[in-house]
């Protein structure tokens, strides 16, 4: 008989109401941490990319085939196959409804050494993104024209409320004389409309004028261009005339000279035919 130590009590058995319920709290436990998991390691990539750390961790090449059956650190022969237990039961899904209890003790989520290595894919990503918006940082120049234009914008608008301010400001107090004070501002705008418009067509008019004078000088150097060149035209051919005078006239007055010598020839011609015509009668009374 040992003394000192009694004997342990033998184990209670574990009813199925109680069995279920325990595998129904740690599955409920681990879908809590899982989802917690899920968004603390898709908190960085709130921007399209929300699953780029899921996918990296479902095509790792260390659970591709197998999910570990203990708490991270079972050997390999522990190791079942992804979406089943050591008893061949289905594992347990978000947003499954058709749920299979098992008393089987059920793996975390994610290993340590997954959890170094999504840290790590963080910081890469991270510096990534950082490079990415340094990256996509746009010129100092169109950041200050956009400033400046920006700045215009809001200046003019303040300046437009503050012109229509004393208008909102009569109809809503509506004193006594607003009609008089309406009216004065309504002249005081069409006084301005007017010399806004008279400016406008003065503007105009100089406008025209300038164009108008611009094309009166270029019509006037077009002319001048012209009667320049058929002025230097016309001399050129009065010179060559001169040049060829001399000859014009000597070859004129050899015309003149073999006409002349022509029209003597044929006087003298006729004259004898003549002479002879009145010589014939003659010849017959003689004989």
């Amino acid at each position: 008989m040992r003394i000192g130590l009694s004997p342990s009590p033998p184990p209670s058995p574990v009813s199925p109401e109680a069995s279920t319920s325990t595998a129904g709290s740690l599955l409920e436990r681990q879908r809590a941490t899982g989802g917690a998991l899920e968004r603390h390691e898709g908190s960085h990539l709130q921007i399209g990319f929300r699953c780029e750390t899921t996918i990296h961790q479902e095509t790792s090449e260390e659970d591709s085939e197998f999910d570990s059956g203990d708490d991270g650190h079972g050997d390999d022969k522990d190791r079942t196959p992804r979406g089943k237990n050591s008893s061949g039961g289905r594992r347990l899904k978000d947003g499954d409804d058709n749920w299979e209890f098992d008393s089987t003790p059920i793996s975390p989520a994610v290993s340590p050494n997954r959890r170094l290595r999504t840290k790590e894919e963080q910081w890469e990503q991270d510096e990534f993104y950082a490079a990415v918006r340094l990256r996509q940082r746009r010129d100092p120049v169109q950041e200050y024209e956009d400033r400046t234009r920006k700045e215009a914008w809001k200046l003019a608008h303040i300046k437009n409320r503050e012109q229509w301010l004393p208008i909102t400001t009569l109809l809503d107090t509506a004193p006594e004389d607003t009609v008089k004070r309406l009216a004065e501002l309504n002249a005081r705008q069409v006084e301005e409309v007017r010399l806004v418009l008279e400016e406008v067509t003065l503007s105009r008019k100089r406008e025209q004028d300038r164009r108008r004078a611009e094309h009166d000088r270029q019509d006037r150097e077009l002319r001048e261009s012209i009667e320049r060149s058929i002025a230097a035209h016309e001399e050129e051919v009065r010179l060559k005339k001169e040049e060829q005078e001399p000859e014009k006239v000597a070859s004129e007055k050899k015309r003149l000279e073999e006409e002349e010598r022509k029209k003597k020839a044929e006087e003298q011609a006729k004259r004898e035919e003549e002479v002879a015509k009145l010589d014939v009668p003659s010849a017959h009374i003689g004989l």
